[in-house]
């Protein structure tokens, strides 16, 4: 079967935001409930954070897990699809801590590595490229 190529333009903002989806995505898998107000939406309508709070400790029993526990992007229970969802976040986040202008290149977070979930993982790497345009 043919593997088809599809090209994306968009806006700076709007593949920031496909980042901030993907890693949305992958913690939704990892059971990192705590993070459901990285949504803006979600941070606006969850009117008490003790309700907020409870209702993210239910859905942990959902997948078996407790308190502040998550499983890691590494652990059997996580699909290739978080992992490779977790793979794309790193690299727009890289393609944009390269591509800033004023950097203080001194300080080596997160984003100044490369994406390499899915090296670790052993599976696939995807095939996916990213061009910042001036």
């Amino acid at each position: 079967m043919e593997k088809k190529k599809v090209t994306i333009e968009c806006t700076e903002a709007e593949a920031k935001l496909i980042s901030k989806a993907l890693d949305f995505y992958c913690r939704m898998g990892l059971g990192q409930f705590n993070y459901l107000t990285d949504n803006d939406t979600i941070d606006k309508i969850s009117d008490s954070r003790e309700d907020f709070n409870e209702a993210t400790l239910s859905l942990k029993k959902s997948y078996g897990l407790t308190g502040n526990s998550f499983y890691g992007i590494f652990n059997k229970q996580v699909g290739d699809d978080c992992k490779i969802a977790a793979h794309l976040h790193q690299t727009i986040r890289h393609e944009f801590w390269k591509d800033n202008k004023n950097p203080d290149k001194s300080q080596h977070t997160v984003n100044a590595y490369p994406a390499d979930i899915c090296q670790i993982a052993e599976i696939p790497v995807p095939e996916f490229k990213m061009k910042i345009n001036d």
